[in-house]
């Protein structure tokens, strides 16, 4: 799973919106430096009060942005929720429930990617390899952009050979 989903959505939306990062960051009220390192996917783990501010900010659902954090939303409920439904008739009713909101969530986070620039794909990529975590963001970039020219490469040759055949 790409590592900085979150920070991605978030600075393109912001910028979407027309917000510079201190305007976005007064209007969730957090500090300029935390919604900096949350664009840039400096923070690991947002706690839920932030990842709230964050989507009230911004004007988007909370559950995106869980996902895109790659957290399961505090109001999904958790598996001991689920347990003691089970004991009751509509069990199945609320696991659907569930599975269902889940898959639009889900739906909708692919949307995102669809939509995510090969270059921006494939830095993500390189950043979450173990033989990339001690170089740093522009060293990062120099592989991503190596990996998209190799591939626009590749598809171009193999183009070339299906149009000899």
């Amino acid at each position: 799973m790409f590592e900085n989903q979150l920070g991605e959505f978030i600075r393109e939306k912001r910028i979407e919106l027309g917000f510079s990062v201190r305007e976005i960051a007064e209007k969730a009220e957090i500090s300029f430096s935390q919604w900096s390192k949350l664009e840039r996917g400096k923070v690991k783990d947002p706690s839920d009060e932030t990842l709230n501010k964050v989507a009230y900010a911004l004007n988007v659902d909370k559950d995106r942005i869980y996902t895109l954090a790659g957290r399961i939303p505090p109001d999904l409920g958790d598996i001991t929720q689920l347990v003691a439904v089970s004991e009751e008739d509509n069990f199945y009713e609320h696991l659907t429930r569930l599975i269902d909101r889940s898959m639009v969530v889900s739906e909708e986070s692919n949307t995102y990617l669809a939509h995510s620039s090969l270059l921006e794909q494939f830095a993500e990529v390189a950043a979450t390899s173990d033989e990339t975590k001690e170089l740093s963001a522009d060293e990062i970039l120099f592989i991503a952009k190596e990996l998209e020219s190799a591939f626009k490469l590749s598809v171009k040759r193999l183009k070339s050979r299906k149009s000899n055949n």
